[in-house]
């Protein structure tokens, strides 16, 4: 008998995929995800060694600093629109590739000009990476399971900020500051090969028959087979993709539920980052630690941030399943006026746990409304013991917790920002990867003018406030977000 005939299909392409191929899948996209924070992490404590070694001032090094910053805020536009057209392999193959042949000269330059434009050029291949994964999660996985996923990918991402410092102070120490990039360039090459022998097409319409035979995997092991997957689902689920869209992730940020979750992402993002920053000044002049025992430091926050994502993940599963068992239990009450208006609400009537939320913001903000005044609480602890002059061990204790709860902010967010713009993940990622960012560098341009104007207590202390001040955003958003969500449907419709 044909196996065509013989095997199942599925109304959802996520099933397609079977747990084991999801669990490698992942592995790849941590992989290449791990890449961004690691060329940052672990280049910042070679800084000193690289001005010595080809011979220009610190002010000029901190040049190359700010061009990966600012090509690692602009390139995730581009390449994250070009995944959501021309697929998931593509763009990774692509990235990747210029990753490692950017890791490469840099192994080998003594020239500044040459490493300011090998830095641009490395962000432009790497830095994409986090958006381009969120995306393949969004394909892959069903949104039941989807923040267990999340959680896990936001940890192995992390590991490069956990990790990364310790490693490239130990490269720049007994090696040279090429060490680190002959790290990267073995990493890259690495993740490169899984890519083109193993990673499968995930983008919907892509991961049929359409995509073409030369680009897909030789080794067809996490591939979906073509006749699991229902060409009806496969044309509901699939959006019209004729065109790279360059301003989506600015004509996302036009929608009031979406500006009010970024806005405490953001705030919240800005605390943690001044207090990432703050601490290397703060450890070297009144604790007197030297670099390599400074980058140790960075491991509690690391750590705190990785554990954190693996819990968060669990916690969002289960709110999931607590949602879904509310509105099944609510029955039509609710759930028959928005079915018949509102695509996402479309399988209200269907008990089974792969429905999609009518209420999907109350399942993904509700940790939010303890995890934001934790982390605000251990804001204000950190900054209360350094100002009393306390034993080093209490503010690193601290700085667990803080990654800790900054992780069950940040994992929630993404969560919910991929189940908004299902159709364009990679686009939505590459959205918060902007506010991060412009948050991230608010703070790290004002913290030390701060703390120049006040004291630690009182800088910590206002942002602590300010991250309370913005909690209320996230009942907003929970109010408003059907509304929003069905206006948009609306206007696409």
């Amino acid at each position: 008998m044909n196996s065509y005939h013989s095997e199942p299909k599925f109304n959802n392409p996520c099933d397609a995929f079977t747990s084991t191929q999801r669990f490698f899948i992942l592995a790849i996209v941590c992989l290449a995800g791990i890449l961004s924070p690691l060329s940052s992490f672990m280049y910042t404590p070679a800084l000193p060694a690289l001005a010595q070694s080809i011979g220009v001032p610190i002010s000029k090094i901190n040049l190359t600093v700010t061009v990966y910053l600012v090509f690692g805020a602009i390139s995730p536009f581009v390449w994250s629109s070009i995944s959501e057209v021309y697929g998931r392999r593509l763009v990774y193959a692509v990235t990747l590739l210029v990753t490692m042949a950017s890791s490469l000269g840099l192994c080998f330059t003594q020239s500044f000009a040459v490493v300011l434009a090998l830095r641009a050029l490395h962000a432009i291949g790497c830095s994409s990476a986090r958006a381009i994964g969120s995306g393949v999660i969004r394909d892959v996985v069903p949104v039941q399971i989807r923040g267990g996923y999340m959680g896990f990918y936001s940890a192995g991402v992390g590991a490069g900020a956990a990790f990364g410092p310790v490693l490239g102070g130990i490269l720049a120490q007994y090696s040279s500051w090429h060490g680190i990039f002959y790290c990267l360039a073995a990493l890259s090459s690495f993740t490169f090969t899984c890519v083109i022998l193993f990673f499968p097409e995930t983008l919907r319409g892509r991961m049929n028959s359409e995509s073409p035979r030369f680009l897909q995997p030789p080794i067809r092991i996490l591939c979906p087979r073509n006749s699991h997957i229902s060409p009806v689902a496969s044309a509901d689920e699939v959006p019209n993709r004729n065109k790279i869209n360059l301003l989506g992730p600015f004509g996302i940020l036009r929608y009031p539920d979406v500006l009010c979750i970024l806005l405490v992402m953001g705030v919240c993002y800005l605390a943690w980052q001044d207090n990432i920053v703050a601490a290397t000044s703060i450890y070297s002049t009144d604790y007197h630690l030297d670099e390599a025992k400074i980058g140790l430091t960075y491991l509690s926050n690391g750590v705190g941030g990785l554990l954190g994502n693996i819990v968060i993940g669990k916690v969002l599963d289960r709110a999931y399943e607590q949602q879904r068992l509310i509105e099944s239990a609510l029955g039509d009450t609710e759930s028959e006026p928005h079915s018949r208006k509102n695509s996402v609400s479309t399988e209200n009537s269907d008990p089974t746990p792969d429905r999609k939320l009518i209420f999907i913001e109350k399942a993904r903000l509700r940790s939010l409304a303890y995890s934001i005044p934790a982390f605000a609480l251990c804001i204000f602890a950190f900054a209360a013991l350094i100002q009393a002059g306390t034993h080093i061990a209490f503010p690193i204790i601290l700085s667990f917790w803080i990654g800790w709860w900054n992780s069950f902010i940040l994992a929630p967010s993404a969560t919910l920002m991929i189940d908004l713009f299902e159709n364009s993940a990679s686009i939505a990622s590459a959205t918060m990867n902007l506010v991060q960012g412009i948050f991230g560098a608010v703070g790290s341009a004002t913290i030390a003018l701060m703390i120049g104007k006040l004291n630690v207590w009182w800088s910590f202390f206002l942002l602590g406030c300010l991250c309370l001040l913005v909690l209320p955003l996230t009942f907003v958003q929970r109010a408003i977000g059907l509304r929003c969500r069905k206006k948009r449907e609306d206007i696409s419709n």
